[in-house]
């Protein structure tokens, strides 16, 4: 088992709050300038001077957030809203966003819930000055630091905090107690991000350990390391010593990929699997290590520019893109995806899906690939739509390097968050450039030439310790044999 504090395995494991972060309560003129806020507070409502509710880093979902309810130091009498320790809550209002209809819908936020402490309240809709609020149910005194948490996931349409609240979760305090000394109620605005704070910005530090004995890849793997590395602009928190994989402990900054050449499923059938392993108890649980693994059958089937565009493709799936983890559970990217289902599957999250939209003859919408077999459909860009570029299913025979479009770039911003990423790396590509005549094209139709590429499959990460990688190559060598012997 980890030690306490320590990151856990990427499935299966829960998180729990880290440091707070304070938000001081805004003023009720700066909540005039958020589209969200007036449904909090009047122009005439004044921001608590003392009372302070602050997003906690609980790493619990798009559709969750937990805020510290803290009384803070005495404040000046003179203040207009000072509501010192000894006042007592008589009720806690939330804004939802009234832009969006399915947030101010009574019988979808009958829905949502709140907690305090971990117990739930008793909330409900309720309306004041003819606007949608949320009564939390929180109310009393407050002897300590109170955790309210807000889980709007089961909320129809607005099953993510950000379109609850949008940056900022409104909301409206209404106190008995001493006011300027007169013991009368005060009703006043507060505030808090809906969100932790962006990435710490710093070079990105990326380490690769061969714990095979085979070293033919080891070049291709420092050159797709120092490739990463220039596109990624964030400092992540450095982890303490633990033993990633047997026999390795050591402290990792920002993130360690173990990687071994290894007999899987025979020549031009699964070329390579990876993706992470343990991730970060923080918002983002951005990856801490990694596993790599490709077949030793096929070291010969490949150029030197197919190594390493199928190294740069399966680091990219360590660092998070494609893994079911981040797409489905952790950003909601994607909905449910089934392979070889030839649905249309939009990919949602913000910035890989702009990028996408402003290449030429790119967008509307970004796509991801459900036609492939299980491992490489629901985690890779749709083939058809974004052909040869590196984070798509196939790797043409006589391709000579796949590129890094700023599509994939966004999609680590999607995982690590804003100005993680520096998209002046990305290589020319757009949705106008056709694959090329000659040899390439007929690799690709006549003679079967396609290597498949797979991430790690759902489930990897969790159970035991690291013997998961030796059960999934033995998985895959009975697929494999299984379909040779199929009539």
């Amino acid at each position: 088992m980890a030690p306490d504090g320590a990151p856990r395995r990427l499935l299966g494991a829960r998180r729990r709050p880290s440091g707070l972060l304070l938000v001081a309560a805004c003023c009720a003129a700066a909540l005039a300038a958020l589209p969200q806020a007036a449904a909090a507070c009047q122009a005439a409502e004044q921001a608590a001077s003392n009372y302070r509710l602050s997003y906690v880093d609980e790493a619990v979902g798009p559709g969750k957030a937990c805020f510290s309810l803290a009384v803070a130091a005495d404040c000046s009498s003179d203040a207009p809203c000072c509501l010192k320790s000894e006042a007592k809550i008589k009720k806690l209002l939330l804004a939802p966003n009234s832009a969006n209809p399915a947030c101010i819908s009574r019988d979808n936020l009958k829905q949502l819930r709140v907690t305090l402490n971990a117990a739930q309240t008793q909330s409900r809709p309720v309306k004041s000055d003819g606007q949608q609020l949320v009564s939390t149910g929180i109310k009393g005194a407050l002897s300590s630091d109170a955790l309210v948490c807000v889980d709007t996931s089961a909320v129809p349409g607005c099953n993510t905090i950000k379109k609850l609240c949008g940056d900022t979760c409104s909301f409206r305090l209404t106190a008995r107690g001493p006011s300027r000394g007169s013991g009368k109620r005060a009703t006043c605005c507060v505030n808090a991000a809906a969100g932790p704070p962006p990435p710490t910005p710093g070079k990105f530090n990326l380490v690769t350990i061969n714990v095979g004995t085979n070293t033919s890849l080891d070049a291709y793997f420092e050159a797709a390391r120092a490739r990463w590395e220039k596109i990624m602009t964030v400092d992540l928190r450095d982890e303490p010593a633990y033993e990633w994989w047997p026999g390795y402990s050591m402290p990792v900054d920002d993130v360690t990929i173990f990687y071994q050449v290894a007999k899987i499923d025979g020549p031009l059938e699964i070329l390579g699997m990876a993706g992470p392993d343990y991730v970060r108890e923080d918002y983002w649980s951005t990856p801490v290590t990694g596993v790599m693994v490709f077949d030793i059958d096929d070291l010969d089937t490949l150029t030197p520019d197919q190594w390493l565009a199928v190294i740069l493709h399966e680091m990219g799936h360590v660092l998070g893109i494609g893994s079911p983890y981040y797409w489905e559970t952790r950003h909601q990217c994607i909905s449910s995806c089934t392979p070889e289902s030839n649905v249309t599957l939009p990919y949602t999250c913000a910035n890989a899906a702009r990028e996408f939209a402003a290449l030429p003859g790119c967008g509307p919408t970004l796509l991801v690939e459900t036609e492939a077999p299980e491992g490489s459909s629901c985690g890779h860009w749709q083939e058809r739509l974004m052909q040869r570029e590196l984070m798509t299913p196939y790797l043409s025979r006589s391709a000579k390097g796949m590129p890094i479009s700023r599509v994939t770039i966004g999609g680590l911003e999607d995982i690590y968050g804003p100005g993680s990423v520096d998209y002046t790396q990305a290589d020319i590509w757009n949705c106008n450039a056709p694959i090329s005549a000659g040899d390439e094209a007929s690799a690709r139709l006549n003679e079967g030439k396609v290597i498949l590429l797979e991430p790690l499959p759902r489930g990897a990460g969790s159970g035991g310790r690291h013997g998961q990688l030796d059960g999934l190559i033995e998985a895959a060598r009975a697929k494999a044999a299984a379909k040779r012997s199929a009539p």
